[in-house]
């Protein structure tokens, strides 16, 4: 279990099942955390990814968990050991790696950070999977191609389930979470757009949470 959400990887599995649209943002962007978490939270967003760029990842993410305890605050581009340590101290309740890599998956497991590991290849989503990890994350360029490469993916490994990371918006999120392979999508090119982050649009940013839950609970009636 994460010691920060005392979460089990079943139980943070079916939180982002629910949530399925996870906004993203780059560490740098943030000016304003606790506005940020307010924004996100007043829109209905119940997680977030706040990308590790930088040398603020960490405070970006325990200022936002202050601001919005009931925030689920992921760290994303975990790459080494030194970072999961950093971010976990901060409070993440779970981590998205930019690669299957097997020492830092095997970190998570030990330590009960629920983590989703992004790959690109069978041979990652066969370990990950055989390690017990039972998502992965698949970068998207258009969503025609994802969900070609998902389905493939999905036929050769009955019950592992993927999260599209990259080009998701308001166009294609519904064509994503209709496909049962898809547990949630995850991206910084619709809520959390750079412009409004940087800007700190906190008003564009909740009115674009409110709208892209609207999306995800239509798609998923």
């Amino acid at each position: 279990m994460s010691e920060a959400t005392g979460m089990s990887m079943d139980r943070f599995y079916e939180v982002i099942e629910h949530a399925g649209y996870i906004p993203m943002t780059g560490s740098e962007r943030v000016q304003d955390p606790a506005r940020l978490a307010h924004a996100l939270a007043t829109g209905g967003a119940g997680v977030v990814v706040v990308e590790c760029v930088g040398d603020s990842a960490a405070t970006v993410i325990h200022d936002m968990i202050a601001a919005e305890p009931g925030l689920l605050v992921g760290a994303g581009a975990v790459a080494s050991s030194e970072t999961l340590k950093d971010v976990a101290h901060a409070g993440a309740g779970f981590v998205v790696l930019p690669s299957y890599d097997e020492a830092l998956c095997h970190e998570c497991i030990e330590s009960g950070m629920p983590c989703i590991p992004t790959t690109v290849d069978e041979g990652g989503i066969f370990k990950a999977d055989r390690m017990g990890l039972k998502v992965t994350g698949i970068v998207t360029a258009n969503d025609r191609d994802a969900i070609s490469v998902i389905d493939t993916f999905a036929d050769a490994f009955t019950g592992h389930r993927f999260m599209p990371v990259g080009r998701v918006d308001e166009t294609n999120v519904e064509t994503f979470l209709a496909d049962p392979a898809v547990i949630a999508c995850c991206s910084q090119d619709w809520v959390t757009r750079p412009e409004f982050v940087e800007g700190g649009e906190y008003e564009g940013i909740g009115r674009l949470a409110a709208e892209a839950n609207a999306l995800v609970r239509r798609s998923r009636r």
